[in-house]
């Protein structure tokens, strides 16, 4: 059996000054026959937050997951999402449209659903599901693409 209560201290940094708070925490829980030390890792998206604001990883006003703080129009959610850099407004998600189809430039770890439609208010349907890799891939219009043709890029992230 054991006695005693058990409480973790607080640690806001490692050993390179580098703040604690983004890679997990721990918990301890007990009973009267044991006692548990719980690590629960940081979310991906924390992690991408510390990588991305450094020190303000937490702050609202900067890294937020509806924060814009590069001004371009896209959320940190967004930007984590479409693999953009949230604190430079050029960096951004771009297709080009040509008679050969729709381009864009994928990233690794994203999965990208191409839709179509003749209008933009509705009627989308799935014209492809884009193979997972890196880089330029181009998606063919479709067969009988009609005189006006509209696309849109689905993209989806799960860590």
């Amino acid at each position: 059996s054991i006695s005693g209560g058990f409480t973790v201290g607080s640690a806001s940094a490692d050993a390179s000054g580098d703040p604690a708070g983004p890679f997990g925490s721990f918990s301890v829980s007990s009973s009267p026959t044991e006692a548990v030390l719980q690590w629960t890792p940081g979310t991906a998206f924390q992690l991408w937050q510390y990588d991305q604001f450094g020190s303000n990883w937490n702050s609202p006003s900067i890294a937020s997951p509806t924060a814009d703080p590069d001004g371009d129009g896209w959320t940190n959610q967004d930007e984590w999402v479409i693999g953009s850099l949230p604190l430079s407004a050029a960096s951004r998600f771009t297709t080009g449209v040509s008679t050969s189809g729709i381009t864009f430039s994928r990233i690794a770890g994203r999965t990208y659903r191409v839709e179509t439609s003749t209008t933009l208010s509705g009627g989308w349907t799935l014209l492809s599901n884009v193979a997972a890799g890196t880089g330029p891939i181009t998606v063919p219009p479709p067969v009988n693409p009609g005189p006006k043709r509209f696309y849109r890029v689905v993209i989806s992230y799960s860590p």
